[in-house]
């Protein structure tokens, strides 16, 4: 990936991931796509349940943006970009929000920040997929990791069965 393609990246990388979200959603997904970005902190050694609690809190005040304003945000970060992961934060029938977040090569270990210097970001897209949840084939709330009750409810009966 070079920095002048970076929109069209972001905008196949986005409809891959749509197409992967109606695969497995229980409900309608909108083509319609705002974004918001998050950095991702290099935090190994804290909780990943209070990382995405954390996460959630922050991402709940962000304002979705357009593709092309996220696009300018991540073409100044360019050469410190490591790794672009695309993820829907919430779907809903009339638009999706996909969080596009990112780790940078300065907050790698200087060793490995070495080798991989001269490299270009890899970019993925990747379904947060509930712990309830088993197999490939099976349908679910995407917006399970805002809570609500259906996925309080499933997780209880996960949790004891």
């Amino acid at each position: 990936m070079v920095k002048e393609d970076l929109h069209i990246y972001l905008k196949a990388e986005t409809r891959q991931l749509l197409e992967l979200a109606k695969s497995r959603s229980l409900y309608p997904v909108s083509e319609n796509c705002l974004y918001i970005t998050s950095k991702i902190e290099n935090n190994s050694n804290e909780n990943f349940l209070e990382v995405r609690k954390l996460r959630k809190r922050k991402n709940k005040d962000k304002k979705p943006r357009f593709l092309n304003e996220v696009v300018a945000e991540l073409t100044h970060l360019y050469e410190d970009l490591y790794d672009i992961n695309l993820f829907i934060y919430k779907s809903s029938k009339n638009i999706s929000l996909v969080e596009i977040q990112y780790f940078l090569k300065s907050s790698l270990d200087k060793e490995y920040h070495k080798k991989v210097s001269q490299d270009s970001p890899m970019i993925h897209s990747k379904l947060a997929i509930p712990p309830y949840v088993e197999g490939d084939k099976q349908m679910f709330d995407l917006n399970w990791e805002l809570g609500g009750f259906k996925h309080q409810w499933k997780l209880f009966w996960w949790k004891i069965c």
